[in-house]
């Protein structure tokens, strides 16, 4: 995983934002009756994002071995084991399905 920056200036709004949100919460915004709805968009990218990195996970993972890169003249060929090519396709197969799931949610 990369370093993260963060400006000085841009580290301040964050602090200044979660006082805020924590000073809302305190006087009890998280118990209006749309709270949750107004965070669910949050919460639905926060899941697309854990699913697509739980996949990239997944694919390097069943890549690792199972594939071959070649240099050719006019540009990479890329070669993957039958074992790594089921491996791509039941990750892929979870994955249309999982996020076929969090659409339904919607």
């Amino acid at each position: 995983m990369s370093d993260v920056k963060v400006t000085k200036s841009r580290l301040k709004e964050l602090e200044r934002s979660e006082a805020v949100l924590n000073a809302l919460e305190a006087a009890g915004v998280d118990n209006w009756g749309g709270y949750c709805d107004a965070l669910d968009e949050i919460r639905k990218a926060d899941d697309i994002e854990d699913l697509i990195i739980n996949t990239l996970d997944s694919i390097s993972d069943a890549v690792g071995d199972n594939i071959d890169v070649e240099c050719e003249e006019f540009g990479n060929i890329v070669t993957i084991s039958s074992e790594g090519d089921d491996a791509l396709e039941d990750i892929i197969r979870e994955l249309l399905v999982k996020y076929t799931n969090l659409k339904e949610e919607e």
